[in-house]
């Protein structure tokens, strides 16, 4: 993406420079019913920029910094953040929380190699053993968490 703005781009692009491009597009979307752009950046997390210009980065639900046993396969992550996404904008119509819902939902993808396992009891499913909105309410307690 960043070879749309940058003849030669180094390394990962930096968010600051990614909410940047965000907010050009999202410049030329100026629908008078919002919009939303939204880029999944790697380990910067996801950024959404609103045509209010209301921007919001969220971190990666496992920090690629630090080694963990559950981050084994980036096979799918994208398409299951889209997914968890699109499945959060219909049910709250709030890309921050739309956002929150396709970092959960990339978790679950990137837990193994190939799909999650799903399991269900009764009317409850679980995917990887988790509830997914159990792991949701984890991920924004520690969002709560790290704005303090």
């Amino acid at each position: 993406m960043t070879s749309l703005f940058e003849q030669f781009p180094v390394g990962a692009p930096k968010p600051d420079n990614l909410i940047q491009y965000a907010r050009v597009f999202v410049r030329h979307i100026g629908s008078p019913k919002g919009g939303v752009v939204v880029i999944r950046a790697g380990q910067c997390g996801s950024i959404t920029v609103t045509c209010a210009f209301k921007t919001r980065q969220l971190p990666s639900f496992y920090d690629p910094l630090e080694p963990s046993p559950n981050y084994v396969d980036l096979t799918g992550a994208l398409e299951a953040f889209i997914g968890g996404f699109i499945a959060g904008w219909h049910c709250t119509h709030d890309h921050e929380e739309a956002a929150m819902w396709g970092t959960v939902a990339e978790s679950f993808a990137v837990e193994q190699i190939g799909p999650p396992s799903l399991t269900r009891t009764g009317k409850k499913e679980r995917w990887n053993n988790t509830r997914v909105f159990h792991r949701l309410e984890e991920y924004k307690n520690r969002l709560k968490r790290e704005r303090l």
